[in-house]
C-alpha cells in the first residue's frame, strides 16, 4: 500500500509515518489499510495526531519491531494478516507461492 511521504525537497503530509508506522518507523500498524481508506482520509498530519483515537491507537495499537519477534510472534502475525488481508491464490499460485490451511 501506497501512503505519500516526505521527501527531501517534495514536502507531503507524512501519512506512510502516521498512519502506516504510528509515528515510529521500526514499528507497524495493521490497521493502516482501514485508517488511511476510513477513519483518516482527507486529514492533515496534525489532525491525524490530534486525533485521541490515533493517540491511543499509537500507544496501544502498534506491532512491535520485527527483529524482537519470537517464533510465537511472527505465527500469531501470520494468522492475523491472513484474516485481515487474505492470500490471493491466483497470485500466490503465479509466483509459486504455498499457501497453508488455516489453523
Amino acid at each position: 500500500m501506497s501512503l505519500c511521504e516526505t521527501e527531501e525537497g517534495r514536502p507531503a503530509q507524512d501519512h506512510h509515518l502516521d498512519l502506516g508506522h504510528l509515528g515510529n518507523f521500526r514499528e507497524g500498524n495493521l490497521r493502516a489499510r482501514d485508517d488511511a481508506h476510513t477513519t483518516y482520509h482527507g486529514m492533515t498530519d496534525s489532525q491525524i495526531r490530534a486525533d485521541s483515537d490515533w493517540q491511543r491507537e499509537e500507544r496501544d495499537g502498534r506491532l512491535k519491531p520485527l527483529d524482537l519477534f519470537t517464533d510465537e510472534d511472527f505465527a500469531a502475525l501470520r494468522r492475523e494478516l491472513d484474516v485481515v488481508i487474505p492470500p490471493d491464490p491466483a497470485l500466490c499460485a503465479r509466483f509459486g507461492i504455498g499457501i497453508d490451511p488455516p489453523d
